[in-house]
């Protein structure tokens, strides 16, 4: 048995390299037809759009919001943070929110999580609702970038 196998892979063996000298991946009119015909062509200087003329694309804003705001007729109103000195600097979806303290530090946190001793109950794009111990809801909202 061992001796067909080694007779079947001596034959595999000599047939692939009669192939290889018998079929050659380039000839000599394929070596002459690619330095006629350069694969790359040089592109004009004058061609080219001024850049002035991105001036509107790049003056656009871009960081505007993808949705329009959620109605207010729902939600809780409006009132000071449990400790008064918290921002909300930003959410990640509906799963993270990012609260910037007084002293300018941000954390991290995820519904169910405590925060100067209010729950984290509920995170939207640009803002979280907290509950205090005494069951009042407040509401964060990330406040309005200035315009550049």
């Amino acid at each position: 048995m061992l001796a067909i196998l080694t007779t079947l892979l001596l034959i595999g063996a000599v047939a692939t390299i009669a192939l290889a000298l018998g079929l050659p991946l380039r000839n000599e009119s394929d070596r002459e037809s690619s330095t006629r015909h350069p694969a790359t062509r040089q592109s004009r200087t004058g061609s080219l759009p001024e850049l002035a003329s991105f001036e509107p694309i790049l003056a656009r804003n871009w960081r505007a919001p993808l949705n329009d705001a959620p109605a207010a007729a729902n939600m809780p109103p409006e009132s000071g943070t449990p400790s008064g000195s918290l921002t909300l600097a930003g959410t990640v979806g509906t799963s993270l929110a990012l609260v910037r303290r007084a002293d300018g530090t941000v954390e991290v946190k995820g519904v169910g999580e405590s925060i100067d001793g209010a729950e984290l109950v509920a995170i939207r794009p640009h803002e979280i609702e907290l509950q205090s111990a005494a069951g009042e809801r407040t509401i964060l909202r990330k406040p309005v970038e200035p315009e550049q």
